[in-house]
């Protein structure tokens, strides 16, 4: 358990704004509570929120009006930004921070005054927490990844939290800085100006970061998008203001969202997004920002960035330091409170899941095995469940890609605000912007659809292992780090099955540089429209050995194991993927010859499983491709029967949470 349960209350008395986040994960379900609108829950929030089945939840602590959180991300960079701040602004004061990582990296508090007016970041590696952005989880939450956050000090020592009276007060400097970076000055300067331009170009990384965290949040709450959207519509005019590229194509992207999102409650959705931009741009040239401030004024910043890395030069003084080379404490495992990874994407019908969150994976096979279809369904689930989601092709194009998602029941809406499309035709450069950009964002998944193509792309030999390490250490490595994502590689198999063995196509450290787990997907029947096809999934690698135990019988000739069976039913007017244990193939239980009513019950179980923030009726009916009223029947059924539960929605509608997995018995 996380022990929302059991700390709220303590956190809560100490002085901090506490809400729950779903165990094992960082996305909020309950709302109302957090951004610039939201209210402090009280300590009969807490209770019923303990009372009502939260108690096991993580603890988001959301700030207080004068507490800032710097979240330092080490594996982006973090620690060399810090240390250029440290030696133009001077040391920041000791304080714990709050982690679940062991480089360094985490969040630590100050107190400011209550006007200080905040921005969403300080550069490359450094974000902002503030009370109407982002919130902080806090141990005993448990990261996605399966570690626990604890508090440590800048020794590295784990520690007790402190009240938020107690908070050391953030530097007069580091305020100053913070305050002239806010989205907008405090007093109109420039009352004649003309309105901002939009900036063209490519968007680098500061407008990356904006626009992605615009779209995600125009599709959060109808009676919130107006002043969301124009919240960020500010920040990106903002950053059009202080010489920021690509601000032009960023406003264009995220007024599709907007429109896609609010079309069906406003006709005029278009022309109200119009309004909020030319309003911005009005406004934001009346209020110019200081000439430090700019792209052109904060070079010497970046000057001495650079000048750091290339010294060589131990970041002094820096309150927060780690490396992967420093001792890893080993108390949390020998006192039995280190909990390992646990996979949970690509869920059977029975609850097992394959994919691991944060680590990489294989998924290889000959050509038309199904392996790209297998994780493109998945891909549906998580951008439908409003997760994000990187996808890298050097195999198809992004027409094919789109189609086939929409096949699988995907909203465009869905697309537009949760996927990731990238279509690579040059060598990888981890200095391009673009790549930077990508690595500063949170995914779920991270499908790298073509190994072949992308390491041919680059120079790097298939067979070689050195070159085959290099390529995992700067492209799916360098991804499931920074990003968090479990990443899927989509490859290929040698043509003679003599010998092929359990990895995919090259050299060895294909297997043995994977950090998840290793697939060879097996055709059994084919898969085409109109017909019912199936697919073998067969494990050959499970690194944190969390998925062997649920697998069919080991073949001494390949070392495998079957771990699923893929079923996918084109003979409707959509394909249906449901993902089965191999039991239910050996044993003669496939959905073939069942009623139509098991047949959506088990869709259903499948398609609600490890999402606790609950799917919408109108999401289940359209992503299971079942008619409307019959699904309605069974959602009724499964929730009269205890595996599911209700909850109102707006606009009258109807929200399910599933309690148990069909087929468990409910008492």
């Amino acid at each position: 358990m996380s022990g929302f349960g059991d700390y709220a209350h303590q956190y809560k008395a100490a002085g901090w704004n506490v809400v729950p986040v779903p165990h094992a994960s960082k996305r909020i379900t309950v709302t109302g509570f957090t951004g610039h609108d939201g209210i402090d829950a009280s300590g009969a929030d807490l209770q019923a929120w303990i009372d009502g089945g939260h108690e096991g939840d993580n603890i988001g602590l959301r700030m207080p009006e004068n507490v800032v959180g710097i979240d330092i991300d080490a594996y982006h960079d973090g620690l060399t930004t810090l240390a250029a701040l440290v030696q133009d602004l001077g040391p920041l004061p000791a304080t714990p921070r709050t982690t679940a990582r062991a480089d360094g990296s985490g969040i630590s508090f100050y107190r400011v005054p209550n006007s200080t007016l905040l921005p969403s970041g300080l550069g490359k590696g450094i974000d902002i927490v503030r009370r109407g952005h982002r919130y902080a989880l806090a141990p005993p939450s448990l990261h996605p990844e399966g570690h626990p956050y604890r508090w440590l000090d800048t020794e590295d020592t784990e520690v007790d939290f402190l009240t938020v009276d107690s908070l050391p007060t953030l530097p007069e400097s580091w305020v100053s800085h913070l305050d002239g970076l806010g989205t907008a000055p405090a007093a109109i300067t420039a009352p004649d100006a003309e309105p901002v331009r939009l900036t063209d170009g490519s968007a680098d990384t500061e407008v990356a970061r904006a626009l992605a965290d615009a779209i995600e949040a125009a599709q959060g709450e109808s009676g919130q998008r107006h002043d969301t959207a124009l919240e960020h519509i500010n920040r990106i005019v903002r950053l059009a203001e202080r010489g920021h590229s690509g601000t032009a194509d960023a406003v264009a992207s995220l007024k599709a969202a907007y429109v896609l999102a609010i079309g069906s409650d406003r006709s005029d959705a278009a022309a109200e997004f119009d309004r909020m931009v030319h309003g911005a741009r009005v406004k934001v040239g009346q209020t110019p920002s200081a000439e430090h401030n700019t792209v052109q004024g904060r070079t010497a910043v970046d000057e001495m960035i650079g000048a750091l890395r290339s010294q060589s030069v131990e970041p002094e003084p820096v309150a927060l330091v780690g490396s992967s080379w420093a001792p890893v404490d080993l108390a949390s495992v020998l006192d039995g409170e280190f909990v390992p990874v646990v996979p949970t994407m690509l869920t059977r019908s029975d609850g097992v899941s394959l994919i691991y969150p944060g680590l990489t994976h294989s998924f290889h096979g000959e050509p038309e095995s199904g392996k790209s279809l297998v994780l493109q369904s998945e891909t549906v689930t998580r951008i439908m469940a409003g997760e994000r989601v990187l996808y890298l092709d050097f195999e198809s194009s992004q027409d094919q890609v789109i189609n086939r998602l929409r096949e699988f029941g995907a909203s465009d809406a869905a697309i537009l605000a949760n996927l990731t499309y990238v279509r690579p035709f040059e060598p990888f450069n981890a200095q391009s912007p673009h790549w930077t950009a990508l690595l500063g964002t949170r995914y779920t998944l991270a499908v790298l659809d073509g190994v072949t193509e992308a390491m041919s792309l680059s120079g790097r030999e298939l067979i070689d292992n050195g070159s085959v390490a290099h390529f995992l250490r700067e492209l799916p490595d360098a991804i499931a780090r920074a990003t968090g994502a479990a990443v899927a590689m989509i490859d290929h198999v040698v043509k003679s099955k003599d010998g092929r063995g359990r990895g995919a196509i090259g050299g060895q450290h294909k297997l043995a540089g994977l950090s998840g787990a290793s697939y060879t997907v097996e055709p059994i029947s084919p898969i085409m429209p109109g017909k019912r096809g199936e697919l073998s999934i067969r494990i050959g690698k499970d690194r944190e050995g969390q998925v062997r135990p649920h697998c069919g019988k080991w073949t001494s000739t390949d070392r495998t194991q079957e771990a699923a069976r893929v079923i996918v039913d084109s003979t409707g007017t959509s394909p249906v993927v449901i993902v089965n244990p191999p039991g239910d193939v050996a044993d003669g239980t496939t959905t073939r010859n069942l009623p139509e009513s098991e047949v959506i019950r088990r869709l259903v179980s499948n398609l609600l499983a490890n999402k606790p923030q609950g799917v919408l009726s109108s999401t289940i009916a359209g992503r299971i491709k079942k008619s409307a009223p019959k699904t309605r029947t069974e959602l009724d059924w499964l929730t009269e029967e205890g595996y599911l539960r209700e909850e109102r929605a707006p606009h009258n509608g109807r929200k399910f949470f599933q309690v148990h997995p069909y087929g468990d018995d409910p008492e």
